[in-house]
């Protein structure tokens, strides 16, 4: 299965902030769940 990254980027506001030009990466656990933009 191959997962488009940038559509799950659109989904979630927080997934799509960018630091000197290069995407944030999250390492995290459930207990700091990103819900998509839509809620």
């Amino acid at each position: 299965m191959t997962i488009q990254v940038n559509t799950i980027r659109e989904q979630f506001p927080a997934l799509s902030l960018v630091d000197e030009g290069k995407p944030r990466i999250y390492l995290d656990n459930p207990g700091g769940t990103k819900l998509p933009g839509r809620y």
